[in-house]
């Protein structure tokens, strides 16, 4: 999966590989598979020609916090997510609105140095099954019940 363009004027880009079987898929947030219910959340998702659409609108304190995605591909040898989050109030000194375009695509077989549920991104490996790494915002997701693993994202580079 390849991820970019937070919308806070940076270009950022990055690649994350993931290997997959049936029960690490299982585990993947995104595909429309995974969406679980968050606190202080609304939360709908509708089928479109060609994929899906998610919207959600969450309470975080003072802040309201709406993202809608679309969703585009086949699911089993590539996807495309678009997604738009909007948080009123900004925080101070970030955007008030970020966009993120993340494209997955099936490479092939796990190469010999990942076993299913394997996860290696920005210099870091972790299995599914375990969660990320602290810092990577695997904490919140857990809360919000969701799932072991690191927060909605795209699935297989690697199956």
């Amino acid at each position: 999966m390849s991820g970019g363009g937070m919308g806070d004027g940076s270009d950022r880009t990055f690649t994350t590989k993931m290997c997959l079987d049936a029960a690490a898929d299982s585990l993947a947030p995104i595909a429309g598979r995974r969406f679980g219910h968050a606190p202080n959340c609304t939360q709908a998702s509708a089928s479109t020609p060609g994929g899906f659409t998610f919207d959600s609108t969450c309470k975080r304190g003072e802040r309201t916090i709406t993202t809608h995605a679309v969703a585009t591909g086949d699911f089993n040898s590539a996807y495309k997510v678009e997604v738009s989050t909007r948080v009123e109030p900004a925080r101070e000194g970030r955007p008030g609105e970020r966009q993120m375009t993340l494209t997955s695509k099936w490479l092939g077989a796990c190469p010999p140095d990942m076993k299913p549920g394997d996860v290696s991104t920005s210099g870091m490996k972790y299995n599914l099954k375990d969660g990320p790494p602290p810092g990577m915002g695997g904490g919140r997701w857990r809360e919000r019940g969701e799932g072991p693993g690191p927060g909605p994202g795209p699935g297989p580079e690697a199956k």
